[in-house]
């Protein structure tokens, strides 16, 4: 869920998703409880901002 999670949120954010929505996106059609902790949300929104990890 966590890593799996953080990792189809980035997908998301490459289609074009702003970070918080990718990671809305990826808990409605994942898991609920996907991108489980702070620092995978901290690494989501580096990620929106720079495009890389």
């Amino acid at each position: 869920m966590g890593r799996t999670g953080t990792a189809l949120a980035c997908l998301a954010v490459m289609d074009g998703l702003p970070a918080r929505a990718a990671i809305a996106y990826v808990r409605t059609g994942y898991h609920r409880r996907a991108v489980e902790t702070p620092w995978q949300r901290r690494y989501i929104e580096h990620f929106a901002k720079t495009g890389d990890g």
